[in-house]
């Protein structure tokens, strides 16, 4: 399979892994190819980094935390900016086992 630099590769590099939220837009690469990963699958990816910003009510932040029992009255008028940072992926090399 050819790499970005236009030579194969036969097995994954060889140097320590590193790990970040990755997304593919639409299940799709750049170029339109359909991705499909598997739990051991190692991947090779290109991409720009990108800050997702957003608002979010303490009430919010309870139910998906499965804390319905601390939400009181006036948790949705707490609110906290956060901002959740990924790479988008461009390209993408997957090493099947």
């Amino acid at each position: 399979m050819p790499t970005a630099s236009g030579y194969f590769q036969s097995e994954p590099p060889k140097r320590k892994a590193s790990y970040a939220s990755r997304m593919i837009l639409g299940g799709k690469t750049a170029d339109g190819n359909p991705v499909s990963l598997n739990t051991k699958d190692k991947v090779k990816v290109t991409g720009y980094i990108r800050d997702l910003s957003y608002s979010e009510s303490l009430r919010d932040f309870l139910h998906k935390a499965r804390l319905v029992k601390c939400i009181e009255y006036g948790d949705d008028d707490v609110r906290v900016g956060r901002t959740a940072t990924y790479m988008v992926v461009e390209s993408l090399i997957r090493f099947s086992k």
